[in-house]
């Protein structure tokens, strides 16, 4: 045991030793880039790569409903009633609010 403590008391004494762990520290706790930083970094960039699919998808699926719009000229009809309330000349349209109407049944 002896032995042991005084080998290492010996390795204790380089100077190149307190200048490795003293960059080995610094490395891993006061640098700019150390480890709490870039496992930040890499949390960030995984959440930001599940939006960037999530972005994609969603740009594929609008492009699917662009290019069925554009092929179908009664779907666009359709879409453009339902989403943007346009009308043809003369047309009356009537819209019935659904959340009312259940509540208006429910009272009764």
């Amino acid at each position: 045991m002896k032995e042991f403590l005084y080998s290492t008391l010996q390795i204790l004494k380089i100077r190149y030793v307190w200048v490795g762990l003293a960059l080995l520290l610094w490395m891993i706790f006061f640098d700019r880039d150390d480890l709490i930083t870039g496992r930040r970094i890499t949390l960030e960039l995984k959440k930001l790569e599940e939006s960037k699919a999530s972005y994609i998808e969603k740009v594929d699926r609008v492009r699917q409903d662009r290019d069925g719009l554009l092929g179908d000229t009664v779907l666009l009809m359709r879409f453009g009633r339902e989403q943007f309330g346009l009308l043809r000349e003369g047309e009356v349209v009537f819209k019935v609010d659904e959340d009312r109407l259940l509540e208006a049944r429910e009272n009764d």
